[in-house]
């Protein structure tokens, strides 16, 4: 009888299934995606809700951007000490609790400080996933 070669998965290594954590990964790429293109939209939307001039709009950009800048190395140090896999889960932490903190923000003129901390989260699991 011949022997049937079948190709091998891409997905399969060591003998360990890796198709979850991928999916997994591949879905986290999508929302941080989602997330950092929506404050474009937000942006304008945000002008006309609360009435702020474009400056107080180019801040909550400022601040994502800012967030970025001021969680690169912390981010990088937490890959560095807890792994990947407790980066990506302290990052979705961050997440959640960022999202969380438009609730009460959302009572305030501007609601930096949510966008910051979302700028941070949005940060760190990109440097985790990336590296």
């Amino acid at each position: 009888m011949q022997r049937i070669m079948t190709k091998p998965s891409i997905f399969r290594y060591e003998g360990h299934n890796y198709l979850v954590p991928f999916l997994i990964i591949s879905s986290l790429f999508f929302m941080w995606g989602f997330a950092h293109g929506i404050l474009e939209v937000l942006n304008p939307h945000f002008q006309e809700s609360f009435h702020i001039s474009k400056t107080m709009s180019a801040l909550t950009q400022a601040a994502v951007y800012g967030a970025y800048f001021l969680i690169a190395l912390p981010a990088g140090w937490i890959i560095r000490k807890w792994g990947y896999r407790r980066g990506v889960m302290t990052e979705l932490v961050l997440f959640g609790i960022g999202a969380l903190m438009f609730i009460p923000g959302s009572r305030l003129p501007v609601c930096i400080s949510p966008l910051a901390e979302w700028g941070c989260s949005l940060s760190a699991g990109w440097l985790v996933v990336s590296s």
